[in-house]
């Protein structure tokens, strides 16, 4: 095994070649495997401090067997639990070890029978012992890039289809086995003490910059009303809808972590033009929440596609997802009730609160220059450039905090 001397890949004793050969012998149900020569560590993510809810490495693994004398190779991510202090259990792995195992197995044979895909890494092994670690497929050598923040409709369309699919088989699996509705958001249940700490500094900082900018009083003014109920309000997010016919919601299985940096593309060429999005993968599955489909599709608005996207075909994308949800259900057989546009839109305006989280906070980080500092030194407002004067962060949440006033999301 051979390590990058960058002090960050400072790797446990136990992943080594042993390790990974064991991992491959199982995968393949073939003893014989041998490696070629010795794997090397790289890093798991191009920037400093990029994960901070796990510690990735890289691999290519070049083996060969009594099967299969020649030579192959295959690429792999490692995930190890880190020492967080934004973690303060296991949920999040162990979420995320479930999904591999049991969720995502479980959605890709009902879509499979449905004539429909699910783009995500494969499992190779997951255990936690001698620590939590999990092996993945590595889609990059495969073609997958990752992508900033989409501005063209044309290419959301697969980011679309993706999390439709993702939602569609999920409600669909809950109703024949009601096994899905006990994956919550760890992160805000279990550490909402954690969560209270770290994020309501940073949105009662924002609250008192605002009542400074000129024009904005009134605003002002209704962000520190809202200081008081911020961790309840959000906490009300996660609360997943009763089941009906006693609720007037419904619930899916989100992602619940749908930003850019959790989402692999495949490229098609395109004449004349940029190459386009034609397949969309889903990585991280640490955040997984059963509850309201509004976490997922406020991401998919404010996280993932650009502003001007969101401003110009926000109605429409809505519609899409909607669409492919309802049109998924269908190509699997599903007879129940199915929910309406409006369904959605009821949840969507329900959970608006969601969308000045994802300002306030998540804008804010995005923003802010964290080479300096750390995500959870920002958060705590130990920062000195805090996002907010950030010029550009400015222009943007201004006009966003005009919509809330005139929607009323900030009521």
């Amino acid at each position: 095994m051979q390590h990058n001397t960058d002090r960050t890949l400072a790797a446990p004793s136990w992943l080594n070649d042993t390790f990974l050969r064991d991992i491959i012998r199982q995968a393949r149900n073939d003893s014989s495997v041998t490696l070629c020569h010795g794997c090397k560590l790289r890093p798991g993510s191009s920037k400093s401090g990029e994960n901070h809810s796990s510690v990735l490495y890289r691999t290519t693994v070049h083996f060969r067997s009594k099967r299969s004398p020649l030579e192959q190779a295959v690429s792999l991510v490692v995930k190890i639990e880190p020492q967080s202090a934004l973690l303060k259990d296991r949920s999040l792995f162990e979420t995320e070890v479930r999904l591999y195992r049991e969720v995502l197995p479980a959605m890709r044979t009902v879509l499979t029978d449905a004539g429909e895909t699910l783009d995500t890494p494969s499992l190779f092994y997951s255990s936690d012992k001698p620590k939590g670690a999990i092996v993945l497929e590595d889609l990059f050598p495969a073609g997958w890039v990752g992508k900033g923040g989409i501005s063209s409709f044309e290419d959301v369309q697969p980011v679309i289809e993706t999390i439709a699919k993702f939602h569609a088989a999920s409600f669909m699996l809950n109703q024949k086995s009601n096994k899905l509705s006990n994956i919550s958001n760890v992160f805000v249940e279990n550490n909402i003490a954690g969560a209270r700490v770290l994020f309501r500094q940073l949105f009662h900082s924002f609250a008192d910059a605002v009542c400074n900018w000129e024009d904005f009083a009134q605003i002002g003014a209704k962000l520190q009303a809202l200081k008081p109920v911020f961790e309840n309000k959000l906490k009300q997010i996660y609360s997943p809808n009763r089941d009906r016919p006693s609720g007037s919601g419904y619930n899916v299985l989100n992602h619940g972590d749908l930003h850019a940096k959790n989402l692999l593309h495949k490229m098609k060429p395109s004449a004349g033009s940029a190459d386009r999005i034609s397949r969309t993968a889903l990585i991280d599955f640490q955040i997984c929440h059963w509850g309201t489909p509004a976490i997922d599709v406020l991401y998919l608005l404010d996280l993932v596609i650009d502003r001007e996207l969101k401003y110009s075909h926000r109605d429409q994308i809505v519609r899409d997802y909607h669409r492919a949800f309802v049109d998924c259900l269908k190509r699997m057989g599903h007879l129940g009730w199915v929910p309406s546009l409006q369904n959605l839109q009821i949840e969507l305006k329900r959970n608006a609160f969601l969308e000045l989280f994802h300002n306030v906070i998540f804008e804010q980080i995005r923003y802010a220059d964290l080479s300096k500092v750390t995500v959870e030194s920002f958060i705590a407002g130990k920062a000195e450039n805090a996002g907010v004067n950030n010029r550009k962060y400015r222009t943007m949440v201004q006009k966003e905090l005009r919509d809330f006033l005139h929607r009323g999301v900030l009521d």
